[in-house]
Parts: structure tokens; sequence; C-alpha cells
């Protein structure tokens, strides 16, 4: 109707959101005070002064700014506004001067008695602390305003929020020290009054809540006022008729009968106390009406109030006359009171418990008569023993103390007012005996029978001091019950003897406790803070009674020999039965020593003999601590040979003697006994400890076995003398447990978790005694075993190995100099058999700590030998580089030619020895860390470790290198961490060395390189790589070429030339030595590439005449037609070997790089000798035996040589194909018909044979054969397709080989097939098409499908598609994967390139079959789809030689995606459309950012085409297809296809141009086939415009369409419509036809409905 935008702002013209804090300091900059007549009366002003009206506008006009905008926020509502203006105000306080804080002072009282009850606590404990601030710099200036702001301050300090009363109170005192605050109240006693009587009485508009705290406040501050008044003041006339008016008034009383919570009946209570007690007279006056509001609430239940309530009754009944004549004593009061003793005093006995003799005392005296007191007497012992033993007190000392404590006050009472009556001896007859009965035998708490018994102790000390009568009545019921505890029953609870033994030990002492009663039956659990003792915590866990007077003799006397009954009866069970619960009453009791020797003065020694034998007995039986406590304490008065003897017996029983010793070593009380110090220090005791200690070390597990072990041998570490601090036990002991310790580090069960437990325990064990060496024997032993043990494991974790470092640094801070002498010994020794990474890292670490250690000592020149002693020898370096062991390393290298040795190899290689090299690099590491760190202290040493580290660095790339191809492998896994931070070293290294050390180290590596060769050249050509230092032309040759040759392009060319110039002035008889300048001439050569200048290419040109002529002279030696493996081992041989081998590399250079300058009599050459070559290589290779395959460096060297040569005459014959016309000038001209019909067949007809052998048997393990395949499979890719007659289903398998180079190798060999397969694809489906043979769906050939059906891919195919997953390079899996992608992108090729019937059979199969949805599935678990952002590349070549790598995986990924979108894009359109919504989404992003501007620009760019009838064009730009179709001469129709941005997932919208001569009804038609064979053709869009078009053609030729579709063409397979009805004539396409039926369930024709 009309009505008002609630979505628009609240004003008219508002451009910003309201804000109280802008408004108030808008306000503030008035210059005029406006005053707080305009504040919003919102919270409630009980008092409001007439000084607080100030009418003088100068007075406001003096209020600063800042106070005038703080003090208009504190009348805003919201709470934040106002907490931040009262810390406003309090800063301005603190700032200003007293002069200004007096302007302010007037409006104060107002303001602070508003916010004064503030419903937020925040803003009235911020109120507070602001007036405090202001009060206190005021001080007297407060006077003319006191009055106005007294009532809301005083009350302030009863508010429910406790930090808000603090302040309130503090700021009074603050104020008013001393008795300056009595005067205040008594000055504004009247408004205190006032202000408290509008609290409570006065009716508002407050919530219920605030209403409550509000007379909360005024209850509890009258209670205040009452006790801080004095009480002259309170007793005044004028005064006290305030008072008398307050409480005459009847709606004060209603107060607490309407509101009945619990916080107003407490603050009701304690005001009646406060009024009884200070104003008596006014309590009688208006006893009719207060005394029925306190009494009426003896029924309440709420504990918290009752101690408030029964003092407050107490208080009236023992102040008000005929108080008693309000309330029934006998029948009302009585019962309520012995209720709440039966319950404990509901948890408040320490608060109730002074007022129970009192209450007791006033209510005996209305009984009427002496039956009706002893009868009460008796009601109110047993409701305090009922109350005992209520469970609410049960874990509460005190409160059983306090109730305790009130008993046996009460009882000390009565028999007082008993006098000589027999009323008291009766009572403790027939009441206390028979519920201490009850109480023992019931499952009462150890905590109240200790309190009950601990106050019998204390009132019969008392009394058989004062009135000893009582005190043997008492003494006699008591002997006598607690001798009936033990002898009336034959079997007794054990619960019932623990409680007799409790009994008797209080009574012997008040202080002490039954402990082992406590550790077996109840599980403490205690809060130790951060500085809290053990001691402390102990001291806390009981509180202690008020102080026992020194016990009587005769008390002790009478107990001591009851105790020896109880014994005697206690050892007889046990002689008779082996009863165990009597042996803990007897043990327990003989922990007192006055009860010990009693009852041993009493026995004589036979019994005392049987004693022990049963004590014995029943040791071997329990085996516990308590009765080995026992067994020594007996012990201990027995003769010396008898003690032995029975030790010895015990020695056997491995067990008792475990916890006999545990029991000795954790007492310190036993520990003072000789005999068992010298039981301790015996060889019995030793083996047991070791025995134990080994134990723990061979098999751990949580059992309690295997705790009591650790126990055991942590109080064996932990025990001291009790004269000193050295070790209970003899060293021999200790130092057999530390060794055991160490034993158990090379356990053959010991692993990562067994290590990190046992290092845990073992660090808890030795903890509490690392203050002392115990464990330190003279020669450090332990010691020097812990830091072999550190240097060496490889199963000790970062963490336990801190925590032994740790220990070994406590160890070693008794004796450190020696102790690190040895620690850096070990760690010398174990350099050269470091077994993981991680061990030298930790090696280092404890280098460091020993070095820190060492200089803690302050000798500098002793610590920086120290420092030294770790460093290696130059003989200790050269032992890891051993020329044999380099051979074997530089594999690689070698067989490739990136190495060339001064002396021919004639050794075959040999497995690598990883350990020895991975050694050297942990070696390594450790050293140049060290130094690293300390640089300082090897600044002599710096100089000559660099070339080694260098040469380790050298030896880790090797590594990589090596490894980075091949299977991943655990060992290896650690080389990559080492050689970064053996860089790290190196650099830093090297920066801190001045230019002239530089030098000096670069000389020393150049020299070390000339002199061992192998490694030496690497790691020199890394140096001067950082160095960038260079050598003299006349410096280098042949020797160094290789390694430092980094000159530029002019001078490059200069030694090339003088290289090759060198080459000729070798006589044709030496042409055997000159490999060395062979190899040099072709690394030149490559580092040249495209920069030789012309006089170079001239020189190159003369090389292949040179070595033709070579040739011409020695045919027979250049192995044309030879057996490699025939080759004599002579070094003469061998050197003609490797010459020949640098031969074909020098000529594989030279065809790579510099092809268009040689002659033709040069290329004649280089193919036919490559020919003869290719012999030699069948030759060789035929009868190898398994070993020699991989071992042999001349065949091995000769095959990579031959297939670099063969690969680089392919490429270039390839690429003279690509650009003929280019090429004719510079080359023969007949030189790729020779390639193609002569030379190639010889050399592929040779290498081919070999690769498939060798690719079917590939040793992955050996590190030849990756170079050799690697070779090989490089060498095959331009072979011609008439070489390869291997069938597609012997290639396939090697799709999933173990070798990347093979897989890839057999995609490409396949790739070259694929014509020949779906042309033999085509004929097969025409056949069945002539033989009216219709399929649906056609299965790709089986050799193309087994990659993708054999491929294992279990862990992806557990993902959900979306989820990335990463593909480590070179493992199982990325073996797996890569063949699954390349036999896909074989069979979406072959899609591609079939015809529309083929693609569409091949598209049915891939979807029915569910391989297109894995494949969807698996791509995008590996296509990085949310942060790849580049666009896909289709075109992606695969090489052989190819490094995988995350990217590269990701990349193939994209691309066969990519593939699948453009070759089958409705099958993928069809999958995303049946996805999930997540997965569906993401494709889409991807698709639409990173492949479809490519699809979409590769579809364009071959759209355009031109028919008789129909035109196609582009533009590219709007992404728009435009096809014109002619229908005659006249008519003509365009049609415009609008291309989405997730092409080919999304429809293409196809909209109408120009139509001339076409109806509507036909132009929709045709257009709805358009989009129809656009959207579901498995093709380009020229593809579905081409089978349109073909569609209409058809409908024009007159062919009539199918009459289910109304398709000429189907949409799907391409078919006419053939099947035609018997009846109507009518033809349609078979797949139409079959949906027909399915759908109708019947078989009649759509049109005329008859049986078809």
């Amino acid at each position: 109707m009309g009505g008002k935008d609630k979505k628009g702002p609240r004003t008219k013209g508002n451009t910003k959101p309201s804000s109280s804090g802008r408004s108030a300091e808008l306000l503030g900059n008035v210059t005029e005070f406006v005053g707080f007549s305009g504040l919003p009366e919102g919270s409630y002003v009980p008092v409001i002064g007439a000084n607080s009206l100030v009418e003088d506008a100068s007075a406001d006009s003096n209020i600063p700014a800042d106070f005038r905008l703080s003090l208009r926020k504190m009348g805003k509502r919201d709470s934040t506004t106002k907490i931040k203006a009262l810390q406003e105000f309090n800063e301005l306080c603190e700032e200003n001067s007293l002069e200004t804080l007096k302007t302010i002072l007037p409006f104060w009282p107002r303001i602070f008695s508003r916010l004064a009850v503030d419903g937020d606590r925040r803003v009235r404990e911020y109120l507070h602390k602001s007036h405090l601030q202001l009060t206190s710099q005021l001080g007297r200036n407060l006077a003319p305003y006191l009055k106005e702001m007294m009532g809301a301050w005083f009350t302030s300090q009863s508010d429910t929020y406790a930090p808000a009363a603090f302040v309130a109170a503090h700021s009074l005192k603050t104020c008013f020290p001393g008795d300056k605050f009595s005067d205040a109240i008594a000055f504004c006693h009247n408004e205190i009054m006032d202000y408290i009587k509008d609290s409570i009485l006065k009716e508002n508009d407050f919530s219920d809540e605030q209403k409550e705290r509000i007379t909360i406040g005024g209850i509890a501050g009258y209670s205040l006022l009452l006790q801080q008044v004095k009480c002259d003041v309170l007793e005044s006339e004028k005064y006290l008729l305030r008072h008398s008016e307050m409480w005459k008034n009847a709606n004060l009383y209603k107060i607490v009968e309407q509101n009945k919570s619990l916080p107003i009946k407490q603050a009701w209570f304690g005001l009646i106390y406060s009024v009884v007690h200070y104003l008596p007279e006014v309590a009688k006056e208006n006893s009719k009406r207060l005394l029925p509001s306190i009494f009426k609430f003896l029924d309440d239940s709420e504990s918290t109030s009752q101690p408030a309530l029964w003092e407050t009754t107490l208080k009236i009944l023992l102040t008000v006359e005929n108080a008693s004549s309000y309330v029934n004593l006998s029948s009302h009061a009585t019962p309520k009171f012995l209720n709440l003793l039966r319950n404990a005093c509901s948890g408040n006995a320490r608060k109730i418990g002074p007022l129970i003799v009192p209450y007791v005392r006033l209510l005996r005296e209305h009984k009427e008569n002496q039956s009706q007191t002893e009868e009460f007497d008796r009601q109110v012992i047993e409701a305090l023993f009922q109350g005992l033993l209520c469970r609410s007190i049960f874990n509460s000392s005190l409160e059983a103390s306090a109730l305790s404590e009130s008993l046996f006050q009460l009882l000390d009472y009565i028999a007082k007012a008993s006098g000589d009556s027999p009323h008291f001896k009766e009572l403790l007859q027939s009441t206390v005996i028979p519920s201490l009965d009850l109480m023992v035998k019931s499952k009462c708490s150890e905590l109240v029978v200790s309190a009950v018994i601990r106050q019998v102790t204390v009132t019969l000390t008392c009394w058989f001091r004062t009135d000893e009568s009582v005190a043997n009545v008492f003494w006699e019921l008591l002997d006598n019950f607690i001798m009936s505890l033990i002898t009336q029953s034959s079997d007794p609870d054990a619960s019932l003897f623990e409680n007799v033994a409790l009994i008797i030990l209080v009574l012997m002492d008040a202080h002490s406790k039954l402990d082992n009663r406590t550790k077996m039956n109840r599980r403490c659990i205690r809060i130790r803070f951060a500085d809290t003792t053990t001691e402390d915590m102990s001291k806390g866990q009981e509180t202690s009674p008020a102080h026992v007077p020194e016990m009587p003799l005769l008390f002790r006397e009478k107990v001591v020999a009851m105790s020896i009954l109880v014994c005697k009866d206690a050892l007889k069970r046990l002689e008779v039965s082996d009863c165990e619960t009597s042996l803990r009453l007897f043990a327990s009791l003989m922990r007192c020593d006055d009860i010990l020797r009693g009852f041993l003065a009493a026995e004589s020694a036979s019994s005392i003999d049987s004693m022990l034998s049963s004590i014995r007995r029943m040791l071997q039986k329990l085996r516990d601590k308590n009765t080995s406590f026992l067994f020594f304490t007996i012990l201990d008065v027995m003769d010396s040979e008898f003690r032995c003897i029975i030790l010895e017996d015990l020695a056997t029983d491995e067990q008792t003697y475990e916890v006999m010793v545990s029991t000795a070593l954790e007492s310190s009380e036993l520990s003072r006994k000789q005999v068992v110090l010298e039981w301790l220090r015996s060889t019995d005791v030793g083996d047991l400890l070791i025995s134990t200690a080994k134990r723990v070390g061979v098999y751990f597990n949580e059992d309690e076995n295997n705790d009591f072990a650790w126990s055991l041998l942590r109080a064996a570490l932990a025990a001291r003398q009790p004269s000193s601090q050295e070790p209970l036990l003899p060293k021999v002991h200790i130092g057999g447990i530390m060794e055991a310790f160490i034993q158990a580090f090379y356990a053959e069960h010991a692993d990562e978790n067994f290590i990190d437990t046992f290092v845990q325990k073992l660090s808890s064990t030795l903890k509490p005694s690392s203050q002392s060496n115990f464990f330190i024997d003279p020669s450090g032993e332990w010691l020097v075993s812990l830091v072999t043990v550190l240097c060496s494991s490889v199963i000790i974790q970062p963490t336990s190995a801190n925590i032994l470092l740790e220990l070994w640094e406590k160890g070693a801070s008794y004796a450190i100099h020696s102790r690190c002498q040895s620690a850096v010994a070990i760690i010398k020794n174990n350099l050269t058999a470091i077994p993981e990474f991680n061990v030298a890292e930790r090696l280092v670490d404890i280098f460091q700590h020993v070095l820190e250690l060492e200089l803690t000592q302050g000798d500098h020149e002793a610590s920086h030998l120290l420092a030294r002693r770790v460093l290696l020898s130059d003989s200790e370096w050269m032992n890891w580089m051993k020329e044999a062991s380099c051979c074997d390393l530089m594999t690689k290298e070698i067989m490739n030619g990136r190495y060339c040795h001064s002396n021919p190899i004639t050794n075959n290689f040999k497995t690598l020895q990883l350990k020895n090299w991975y050694g050297l690099l942990n070696a390594a590491f450790v050293v140049s860390s060290i130094v690293v760190r300390n640089q300082h202290m090897f600044e002599q040493d710096r100089n000559g470790l660099i070339p080694y580290v260098f040469y380790a660095t050298a030896v880790a790339d090797i590594l990589l290198e090596i490894n980075r191809k091949r299977m991943k492998d655990d060992t290896l896994g650690d080389i990559d961490k080492i050689s970064g931070a053996l860089e790290s070293n190196a650099n830093s290294l090297l920066s801190s060395c001045s230019d002239q050390e530089r030098t000096e180290v670069f000389r020393k590596t150049l020299l070390n390189s000339r002199q061992y060769r192998w490694i030496w050249c690497l790691a020199a050509r890394k140096l001067q790589s950082v160095l960038q230092q260079s050598l003299e032309e006349t410096e280098i040759t042949e020797n160094t070429v290789m390694i430092f040759c980094n000159p530029n392009d002019e001078n490059l060319n200069r030694i090339t030339q003088t290289q090759i110039a060198k080459l000729s002035a070798i006589s044709s008889d030496d042409w055997a030595e000159s490999f060395q300048l062979l190899a040099s001439i072709r690394f030149l050569l490559e580092k040249l590439a495209a920069s030789a200048n012309d006089d170079t290419l001239i020189s190159v040109a003369e090389s292949v005449k040179i070595l033709q002529s070579w040739q011409l002279k020695h045919d027979e030696s250049f192995l044309f037609g030879q057996d490699l493996k025939m080759i004599s081992r002579t070094e003469s041989s061998v050197k003609a070997v490797w010459s020949i081998i640098e031969v074909i590399r020098l000529l594989s250079t030279i065809v790579e790089f510099y092809p268009y300058k040689l002659e033709h009599s040069s290329w004649d050459f280089i193919l036919c000798s490559m020919t003869s070559w290719c012999t030699t290589f069948e030759e060789s290779w035929s009868g190898l035996s398994a070993l020699g395959q991989h071992t042999n460096p001349i065949l091995l060297s000769f095959t990579v040589a031959l297939s670099r040569l063969i690969q680089n005459c392919g490429a270039l014959i390839a690429d003279v194909d690509k650009k003929k016309e280019e090429s004719i000038s510079s080359l023969p001209p007949n030189l790729a018909s020779e390639w193609n019909d002569v030379f190639s067949d010889a050399a592929y007809n040779a290498i081919l044979p070999i690769f498939f052998i060798q690719s079917r048997s590939n040793n992955v393990s050996h590190l030849s054969s990756f170079c050799l395949m690697e070779a090989m499979a490089l060498s095959v890719r331009h072979v011609p397709v008439k070489l390869l007659h291997q069938p597609t289903e012997m290639l396939s398998p090697l799709l999933l080989a173990k070798h990347s180079a093979i897989q890839f190798a057999a995609h490409g060999l396949i790739s070259k097939l694929l014509p020949e397969i779906i042309s033999a694809e085509a004929t097969k489906c025409k056949e069945e098409l002539d033989g009216d043979q219709e399929k649906t769906e056609r299965s790709p050939p089986p050799a193309l499908l087994l990659p993708i059906e054999k491929a294992n891919l279990e862990d992806l195919d557990e993902l959900r598609c979306g989820d990335l997953h990463t593909v480590e390079p070179y493992s199982q899996e990325c073996q797996q994967i890569l063949g699954y992608f390349l036999g896909w992108d074989l069979i979406l090729r072959l899609c591609g390139s079939s015809d529309s019937e083929l693609r569409y059979q091949y598209a049915s199969y891939l979807t029915n079959s569910k391989l297109i949805s894995r494949l969807m599935d698996i791509l995008f678990c590996i296509i990085p789809h949310a942060t790849f952002q580049q666009q896909a590349n289709l075109d992606m070549e695969f090489r052989p030689d190819i490094t995988l790598t995350e990217k590269i995986i990701q990349d193939i990924a994209i691309m066969i995606y990519s593939s699948a979108l453009r070759h089958l894009p409705a099958v993928v359109r069809r999958w995303c459309n049946n996805a999930d919504k997540r997965t569906a989404s993401l494709v889409e992003k991807f698709t639409s950012r990173c492949v479809s501007p490519v699809l979409c620009s590769l579809d364009l760019q071959f759209c355009t085409k031109t028919w008789d009838n129909m035109t196609v064009r582009v533009r590219p730009t709007a992404r728009e297809v435009i096809a014109t179709y002619k229908l005659n001469e006249e008519g003509s129709m365009e049609l415009i296809m609008q291309l989405p941005a997730n092409y080919p997932l999304g429809n293409i919208v196809v909209e109408t141009g120009r139509k001339v001569g076409v109806t509507a009804n036909q132009w929709r038609s045709w257009i709805l086939q358009l989009q129809t064979f656009l959207m579901q053709q498995n093709g380009s869009i020229l593809d579905g415009l081409t089978l349109w078009k073909r569609n209409v053609d058809k409908r024009f030729e007159g062919i009539e369409e199918c009459y289910i579709c109304y398709y000429v063409l189907h949409g799907s397979n391409y078919q006419l419509p053939k099947l035609s009805c018997r009846t109507c004539r009518k033809k349609f396409h078979a797949d139409c036809l079959y949906k027909w039926f399915s759908t109708s369930n019947n078989s009649t024709c759509p049109l005329c409905r008859n049986l078809f």
C-alpha cells in the first residue's frame, strides 16, 4: 500500500550511520554547557540533592570541552560508550589540576548516583575506579557534595559484582582513613538511610534482575551500616528513631516474603543478625514481625544460607527475651536442628560447628525434666555420628575435623554437666561406642575415622590430665570395643582390621595415618603447580589438627598394652592360617617404635624366630612392600649369622628379592639400618639390578612388571646415603646397570618406537639423580658408550638424541676436558662410517655441544686443539677417491662421452658401491658444517678443506644425475639434502676467503684434476664456475679443455682451430693415441655450436677428411665388421678402440651441429662407416651374456656413440624432408634418397632388434642400462614405417616398461603405425556395412587398450574426482600413469583420425565401458585445476630423453584432457553433465580458463571452407562461425554459430542470419538439426557443418528422412534410413527404430501401427 521502504535510511538525508560517540563530540564543542537536564532518565536515581541543580551558567562554561564530551557520553544508553567515557574521564582526572576538577564536582553526584545502579557490571566497576581517582585528588573539597553521593557510594560496598564492591570500599577507605570513616558515616547517616530505604522499598520500572540487585545492595548496605557506624552514634536518639521507623514499616518484611531468592535471603539473615546485635532494643520492639521472618526459614534446605540462618537464629534466641515464644523449640527447632546434624550441616560444618554446643545448651535448658534432657543428648550424639557417616564429608578432612571436634566438645560439656550422674557413662556405652562400632565396620572414609579418633585422642589426653575417672571410664569402654573388633570374628574383614590399625596408630600419635591403606585402595589425584615442591604437596594434602598436648604416660601405657594384645592375636592368626589381613594389621602396628619395643620385650627368642618364619613365608606369598618393611624391621633385631642365612635363601626367589630391594631403596627409614646397608651392597643385589636393567632393554611393553622394573632401577640410581649425598649402592652395581642400558641400543629388536620409549624411560630414570655423579666411573666408560651410540645408531630420533645428549652433558660436567676429548675421538672415528644423513646432522650437533662445553673451561688454546682433531688428513680423504670406484660412479659420463681419462679404461663396470660415496658425502658435510660454524677456530685449515668439499658436491651432483631417472630409492632420498647442505657450506667457506686464498684454492683443485682426473675434473669445473676463474690460453690443453674452457667466442674458435690443427699434425701411424685430442675437439665443437666462424667450419670439414684418411690407411683397425667381445684388453688395443669410439662421437657432433659444410665424399665416409659399424654392433651384441650387456665399457660406449650417430643422421634427413627447398643448396642433392633407400635400412635393421630385446629384458637395477636404453630409444625415433616389422601387439606392452625412455619410444613407434591401424579398422567397418551388419559400438584395437586396462592405478581410483594427487617422478606409480596416458593419447589420435562412423562406434564403447569416465576422474586428480593458469599445450613432444617432473606429468595430463575434448567433445560433455555439481564446476572453470581458448583458436583456424553450395567463414575475435547455404540462385540461408566461453563443454548458440526461400517450419527444423549435429557428434565444428550439409543435400536429393528423428542422416552414426515398413513403406534408422521398440514396449510401425 505504498508503505515506507524499511531498507532505506532511518532519517532523511543520512549519509552516515548514527554514532553516539560522534553526537557527544558535536555536543561537546558548544561554547555554553547545556547542563544535564536533557539526559535520558533511563536509570534510577534514588536521591537528588539540591546542590545538583546548579543555576549558575558561569559554572557550566568553566568546564573544559574534553570533560564535557566525556560527561556527555556517560548519559548514553550503550554500555560500551559509557565504559569508554569513564576511562577517558579517569585519564582526564589524572592529567588535570585540582581547580579544574572542582568545576566538575557540582555535576558529578547526579551522574555517580545514576551509574552506581547501572545494569552493566563493567560500567559500575569503571565508575568506582573513576570515582576513586576523582575523590583521591579532591580530598576535603568533597564536603559540600558528600551527602548527595554518600548513599550510592556507601551501599556500593555491597555490590553483587565483587570487583565493583572492592573498588567502592577501597575508595571510601582511601578518602576517609582511620576514624574519619566513622565520622563521615555519622555525618551522612540520614542520607544513607534514605538511600537504603528507597533502594529496598521504592517501586520502579526496572527489570527483575536489576530490582533484585538494588534490593540486595540496600539490605546488605543496611547491615554494613550497622556494623561500621559507632555504637554511641547508633544509640543516639535522633538516629535510633530513624531505625525504629524503618523496622516498623510493614513493607520491609514483605521484601523477603515476596522475593525468596537465595541472595536476598542471605542478605536478610545478615541484616537481622546485625539488628539483633547492634540494635537489641529495636529488635525487641519489633520482635512480633522480625522473629517470624527468620524462624519460618528453619525448613529451608539451601545449604548456602544455612550458616547465616542458624547463626541468626541462635543470636535471636540468646538476645531477645521470650524469643522462644515465637517458635516451638521442642517440636519445631529441635527436629530441624537434629536433621541439620544428620546431614553433616549440609557441608557447612566449619561454620555451623562452633554453634552446636551453644545451641545444645540452649535447647537443654528448655527441656521439662531430666529424662527429656538425657534423651535429647542421645539424639544429638547419634545425629552427629550419622553426619559423620554422610558421603558428603568422606573426602573433606576439614569438614570431618570440624564435625568431630564439635562432637567431643559436646561430650565434654555433657560430662561436666552430668557431674556424678551415671548418665554420661550410659551415653558412652549405649550411644558413643555403638556409633563408633558402626562407623568402623561400615565403608567409612579413612579421613573421617582419622578425624574422630584424633578427637578421641585429644579428649582422652585432656581427661587424663583433668578428670582421670571420666578418662578411665571412656578408656575401659574403648579398650573393650577395640579388642572385640579383633576377637569377634574368625574370618576378619580387611577393611575392619585396617580401621583397627588406624585407630591404634592415631591413639599413639594424633598426627599419624595409615599410609599403606591409602596407597592400596585409593588413587589420589593431585594438582601440582610449577613452584610447589613435593614436600609442600604432601603437607597440603591434609589439614593439620589443632595442637595436641603431650600424651600422658598412663594413657600411652594403656594404648601400648592394648596394642601388644592386638599384635599377639594377629600373629596367632598369621601362624595358624597365613591370614593376610592379620599380617597387614601386625605390620602397621610394628611401624610404631613403642609398640615394637613393647612387643619384642614381651616375646621370647623362639617366638621371635617363629614369627620371622611366618613373615618370610607371607613375604614370598604376597611380595609387597608392606610385608618387606615388616621383614626388615624384625630382621634388624636378629643376629648377623641368622640374617645372612635367611637373606641367602631368599635370593633364589627373584620376584620376592626385587620387592625387597625396591622397599629398601625407597625407604629412608630402612636405609639407616645396618642390616639393610650391608645387604644392598652384596653381589646378589647387584646381579639382580643388572639383570633387571638387561630385561627392560631386551623387551619393552607397558605392563606392570616392566613399570616395576623401571621404578626399581630409578630407586637404585636415586638412593643416597643418609649422612651424605653419595650413592647408596656401590659403583660396581651402578656401572653394570648403565652398561646394560647401553646394550639396549644395539639389540636386534630395537626400532624407532622402542628406542623413543626406552629413552623417555631412561631419562625419567636418570634425571632424579642427575645432580650427582653416581653413574660416572673414573674411566667414563658410560659416557664413552653413550656418545658411541649417539654417533652410530640410525634409529634414534632427534627428540631422543637431545635427551641423551643432555644426559651426557650433565655427566661430562664433572670432568669436562677428558670427556670432551674422548667424545671428539669417537666423532672422528665414526666419520668414515656414517650410515644416514640424520646421523651426520646429529654428529654436527654433538660436536657443537662438546665444543661449547669445552669452551666453558676458558682455555681457548685447548679448545682450538680439540676442535682440529675432528679434521681429516689428505690421506684419509684420498682413501675414498680410489680410481676404480670413480670409474663405477662415472659410468654415465663415460658412456655418454662427457669425460675422457688420460689413460684408456680397461676394467669392466662394477655395481656402484653407493655406501662408500654416501659415507664421503656425510663426512664432508660433518667436517664442513663444523668448520662453517666455528670458522674462527679453523682459519688455517679452511683453504685445505674447500677442494674436498667441492669434490663432495661434485659426487653429489653425479649421484643426483645418474639417479634422476631411476626408480626412487630410500638410500638415495637424502642425497638431495646433502647436496644442498654441501653447496651452502662450500659457498660460506669461499665467502670468508680473500681473493688470494681463492686463487690458491683454485690452483690446488686444478693440480688435483690434472694429477688424479676423474671426479676432480668435475670438482674443478664446478669451482671455476663459482669463482669465475679462467686459464691463460697457453694453459689450455686437451687435458684441461674439457674442464676449463669458458673463453669468449673468438678465443673459443681460435682454440678449436688449434686443436684441429694438432689433429692434422698426427701421423697416420699414431692415430690410435689420439682419443684425448678427439674428445677435446668434440667438447669444443659442442660448446661452439652456432657460434663457429667460417675458419672453424673449414677446420671441421678438414677434420672429417683427416679421419677419412686414417680410415683409408688403417681400415682393418676401424672396427668395421668386428666383434668387440673379442677385442684384446692390452693397452694399445684398448687405446685404438677408444679412439674409434671418439671418432664416432666426433662424427655424430659434426652431423648434429655442422652438417651443411661437408662435402659429398665426407658424407659417403660418414654413412658408409656407420653402416660398417652397424655390422660390428650386430656381431658384438649377438650371443652376449646378460652380465656383459651392462659391464663392458667398450661395448656400451660404442653402442651409445653409434646410437647417437644414427639419431643425428635420422633427425637431419627428417628435417631435410620437411624443408627440402632450403636444404638442397647446402647438402648433397641425393643425400636424403641414399639415406632412405640404403643406409637407413642397414642402421635400423641393426639397432631395432637389439632395442626390442633390451626393452623387454631391461635391467632397471643397473646404472648402465638406463644410459644405454635412453640412447637407443632416441636413435629409433626416426625409423621409417616400412622398417617397423613388429606388430602393435608386440609394441604396446612396452608402454608400461620401467624406463620412461622405452615408454616414449614405444609411443613414437606405435604412432607411426596408426595410419595402417586406421586403414585396417576402416576396411573392417566398410565390410560390416556392406554386409548389413550395423554396429552401435566398436572396441579400439586390443593392443591399444592394453596399457589402459593393465595399468595399476589403485591409489588414483580410490580418490574422488578433483582431489589433487601428486605423482612423484620416476616412481612405480609414475611409470604406470605415464603408460596409461600414452595409451590414451594413441586412442584419442585414433578417434580423431577415423571417419565419423568409426569415431561414433569408438565413442560408444569408451562410454559404455566407463573407460572415459575413469580417465576424466584420474585426469582431474593430477591436473592442478585450481592453480594452473597457463593455456594447454596440444603440441607437446614426447622425446625419450625428456626429464620427468611433477610439472611435466601435469602437462601431459592437461594435454590428454585437451585431446579428449578435441576429438571426443560429445563424450566429455556428457560425462561433465552427469558429474556431481562440484566436479562439473571445477571442470568448467578449468576448461574455460586453460583449454577453451586453445581449442577455439584451433577449430576456427581450420574451419574456413567452400563447397559448391555452402561457404564457411569465421570471425576469430567474436568467436563466431558463419555458414551460408545456397538453395538455388535466388534462395539462400545464413547461420551464425557463437562459441561459448567453455567450448566445447557448453552449447553452441546457433543464430539466424539471412534466409531467403525457406519456410519457417523448415528453417526451425534445420536449425534444430544443426544444433544436434554440433553437440552430439564427436568432432570439430567443421565436421558438424559437413554432416549438416550432407543431411540437407540428401533432403534436396529426394531421400526421405526418418519419421522418428526426422533426420536424413542419423545424428550419431550418420547412417541413412534403411529399414522400411512392409505396410506403409516408410524408412527408419535402425537406431531410432530400436529405441522406439524398447521405449514403447511393442513392435509396431510408428506411422501405420502395423506389426513391423
